[in-house]
């Protein structure tokens, strides 16, 4: 191998020519291989126009053959171009049947998609040494162009109604046979799956609260049971607190120890043996933490991508909060851009197949109306999220003024709404949750605060969705 070749893009002549001969050899294949393939993918300037006059004989329902190529070939005055019908015999002779097609076109897509990443690698070095731009936007043009790259191996094909069909039914029969509902991964909230029936792989769920609510403490929850239940990897973004903030919280929460406690080192026999009990929870479980504090919706794919490469699997994830993201589009208004970080987050959600539960805070508006129960108009920032997202719960805690306990006393249970103010694939309501302030955890509400609470909304405000 010469210097020149060593220098030459990334491709393979024989896997383009395979190709082009399965396509001649078997009319099925070359409808398979021309919706997935593009003349781009083919490096040799021959077999791209070679491909072009068999797109173009299949887009006019006409049978794919070399005497139908060679004609279409002569009409572009291109036949001496390729090298005339001896190349195409030559290239028929050289496959034996179109049984190994896919093999040749997933050969000649991953050298394509090697050289895209290339010419992305050049202007990425080219980008690096231009003054006009900041490091902050060419690392941000850095990830956009090798995602681009990356998003082709992540495209999905067109699936047959059939074979979905059949996937179906295999539910429908284990709810038959076991009696057992359809449901996604459960939240560990029993009134809260009843009505969600759990959270689905792709779907992007929304919590949203005013400051000191606990929308927090209920994602941590969430994360923690996804964790438990399933026994597999959970991540969670935390872009407001600390990774050893998260994992105190964790141990005061599961092991129900009052946080000021900790806080002020005064820490009985009892809370020491809770926490020890809460961190054994955690050292049972697959939770990883990111706290970065300039994060985007490329960075979170890719570190998603690695975790459930590195790691095995990925079941969960949580983001805490929305409108501290960072947008790929720096100089757009804020609204666009966190239309473009929710559009982001559920992408994550699709291309990792897996529920994303993203925090968000709500306008200061809502502080203005009385009682302040939470609408979709008082989404901060608000963009696309209502749009985007496949469910919307907003929580709600009364203060003192409104009829309930005030915040800070921790000593107390607190019964917190959630609004379900959107849900793709059900019914909205609101329920009830028991909110323990000293410990930062959810639990199911005792039927009497259900009640209590749940009329006073009511009355209060007209209805609960």
């Amino acid at each position: 191998m010469d210097a020149l070749e060593l220098h030459l893009p990334p491709h393979s002549t024989d896997s383009e020519m395979a190709v082009i001969g399965s396509m001649l050899l078997n009319r099925q294949a070359a409808d398979k291989l021309i919706s997935r393939l593009n003349e781009n993918d083919f490096y040799s300037p021959v077999h791209r126009e070679i491909f072009r006059a068999m797109v173009a004989i299949n887009h006019n329902y006409r049978n794919i053959d070399i005497l139908t190529l060679q004609e279409e070939l002569v009409a572009r005055a291109s036949l001496d171009k390729i090298g005339g019908l001896d190349y195409l015999v030559q290239i028929a002779d050289s496959v034996p049947s179109a049984t190994n097609a896919d093999y040749y076109a997933d050969i000649v897509v991953d050298r394509a998609m090697l050289r895209d990443l290339e010419i992305a690698g050049h202007q990425i070095v080219k980008e690096v040494h231009d003054p006009q731009t900041t490091v902050t936007e060419k690392i941000l043009d850095a990830e956009k162009a090798v995602f681009d790259v990356s998003r082709r191996r992540l495209g999905k094909d067109f699936a047959p109604v059939s074979s979905l069909a059949v996937e179906f039914f295999k539910e429908v029969d284990r709810v038959v046979e076991t009696g057992e509902p359809i449901h996604g991964l459960p939240s560990g909230l029993a009134d809260l799956d009843n009505l969600l029936t759990g959270f689905y792989p792709g779907n992007l769920i929304i919590v949203a609260a005013r400051p000191g609510i606990g929308k927090t403490s209920l994602a941590l929850w969430m994360a923690y049971n996804a964790a438990r239940v399933t026994v597999q990897n959970v991540a969670i973004f935390s872009l407001e607190m600390s990774s050893l903030e998260l994992v105190r919280r964790y141990a005061t929460m599961l092991g129900k120890v009052d946080s000021y406690s900790l806080k002020r080192s005064r820490l009985s026999d009892e809370d020491y043996q809770g926490l020890v009990d809460g961190c054994e929870k955690l050292y049972n479980v697959k939770l990883f933490i990111d706290d970065s504090t300039d994060i985007g919706t490329f960075d979170m794919i890719g570190k998603c991508r690695r975790l459930k490469s590195e790691e095995g699997g990925l079941a969960f994830v949580v983001v805490d909060y929305l409108q501290l993201m960072r947008a790929t589009k720096g100089n757009e208004g804020r609204t666009q851009q966190i239309s473009e970080i929710a559009r982001g987050l559920k992408n994550l959600a699709k291309d990792l197949d897996v529920p994303v539960v993203a925090l968000s805070q709500l306008s200061r508006g809502i502080e203005l109306r009385d009682p302040p129960i939470p609408q979709l108009s008082d989404l901060r920032e608000s963009g696309s999220i209502e749009a985007d997202a496949d469910v919307v719960m907003m929580l709600y805690r009364a203060k003192a003024d409104d009829g309930g306990e005030e915040v800070a006393d921790y000593s107390k249970v607190a019964p917190v709404e959630v609004f379900i103010r959107k849900n793709r694939n059900g019914p909205t309501d609101v329920i009830t949750l028991a909110f323990e302030p000293s410990y930062t955890l959810f639990s199911n509400a005792a039927d009497d605060l259900k009640r209590g609470r749940k009329n006073r909304l009511m009355s209060k405000s007209g209805g609960g969705s």
